[in-house]
């Protein structure tokens, strides 16, 4: 499994609790959720520290991605448009998006209702149909119908924060 900075997935109690899983992500909120978890295998792509995102990108990063397959890889955005897909802050983070959905079997893009339809940045990356965009339960028909319009999947899910260890 590859992800983008998106913590919500490496956090995840299925994600923790799961056996035989490599996670190669770039994010560091990912790296830092995952280290003390000794039955997931943790790549870290590495690269130069994009501070704001919390994420390693440019070239090194994608030297690593260059070397690796994934069963599925997840994906944040700033904002997402059925037409002009991804919609990010910087050209180095939409071009490893890229590279990690040309590198997978199946690409699911993780976004809030708020990011649809909303085109917040300069960069992007395409949003082609086949992949699958997961977003909160909040999203109405209007806000989905564009993606599906294009024959992109849209999946609601619950993203509320997960009960920790009892004290």
């Amino acid at each position: 499994m590859g992800t983008s900075a998106a913590p919500w997935t490496a956090g995840s109690s299925s994600t923790r609790t799961a056996k035989d899983l490599t996670v190669a992500t770039t994010g560091l909120t990912a790296l830092h959720e995952l280290a003390d978890v000794d039955t997931v295998r943790v790549e870290c792509l590495g690269g130069t520290l994009r501070p704001l995102s919390q994420a390693f990108v440019g070239p090194l990063t994608e030297a690593a991605l260059e070397r690796m397959t994934f069963d599925r890889v997840f994906l944040s955005a700033g904002g997402v448009t059925a037409e002009g897909g991804l919609c990010e802050a910087d050209l180095r983070q939409t071009r490893l998006k890229e590279l990690m959905a040309r590198r997978a079997a199946r690409t699911y893009v993780l976004a809030h209702a708020a990011k649809l339809g909303r085109a917040p940045f300069h960069a992007w990356a395409t949003l082609p149909p086949g992949w699958t965009l997961v977003t909160d339960a909040s999203a109405t028909d209007a806000d989905v119908a564009p993606f599906t319009a294009r024959g992109i999947a849209v999946v609601p899910a619950d993203f509320h924060e997960e009960p920790g260890p009892t004290p």
